[in-house]
């Protein structure tokens, strides 16, 4: 079993993190952003939740179920939406 140091764990938090902000998120209906919004960070659409936190919830070992509860003003259509175009655009880059 591999475990990771805490440097490789802070490293591994950090790519994950700019995955998530370097990803073209503008064909995704379901999030927005504003420069003024939340340090200018994608958000679900209507909401000031940033779609990052949908990701680290989950890498923490939230479902989705519990995501939803703990930010009600995110439609549930919204989540699946943002995981369609994850999976989407990681099956285009294995292309």
């Amino acid at each position: 079993m591999h475990l990771c140091s805490q440097s490789d764990a802070w490293e591994q938090e950090i790519i994950f993190k700019e995955v998530i902000i370097m990803k073209d998120w503008g064909n995704c209906d379901a999030v927005q952003r504003h420069p003024d919004k939340v340090s200018g960070a994608w958000v679900f659409r209507g909401t000031r939740v940033p779609v990052s936190s949908l990701f680290e919830n989950i890498k923490d070992g939230a479902s989705i179920e519990q995501f939803l509860e703990w930010f009600p003003g995110v439609k549930r259509s919204q989540v699946e939406a943002v995981l369609d175009f994850e999976v989407t655009t990681l099956v285009d880059s294995d292309s």
